[in-house]
């Protein structure tokens, strides 16, 4: 029985782990409506807590909807929100990155 249990327990993790992912993809732009502007000049951790703010109730939202219909066990929707709000998270870092401009350099002739 233990090892069926420590079988369960990583495979169901691996499933809110995709979970996670659909979910932060599916409210990714709304997201970034909302922090785009105000991210540009921060530092990556000052962004992070900036997004953690802003996305809490649009993330909270879709992984209620996301646990209902996933049958998510409810013991497990706070592991999945916090899965959520990584994924999340991660992904508004990359983006601010991709849109950071960086001036070229230039060299004397």
């Amino acid at each position: 029985m233990l090892i069926r249990n420590v079988i369960e327990r990583i495979t169901g993790e691996n499933r809110l782990r995709e979970l996670a992912q659909t979910v932060a993809q599916s409210c990714g732009d709304a997201i970034w409506t909302r922090v785009e502007g105000g991210i540009e000049n921060m530092s990556t951790p000052e962004a992070r807590g900036y997004v953690r703010g802003r996305a809490g109730i649009i993330v909270r939202r879709q992984v209620s909807t996301a646990a209902q219909h996933n049958e998510v066990k409810p013991s497990r929707h706070s592991r999945l929100l916090e899965l959520t709000m990584q994924s999340v998270i991660d992904g508004m870092i990359q983006r601010k990155l991709a849109h950071t401009h960086v001036p070229a350099l230039e060299r004397a002739a």
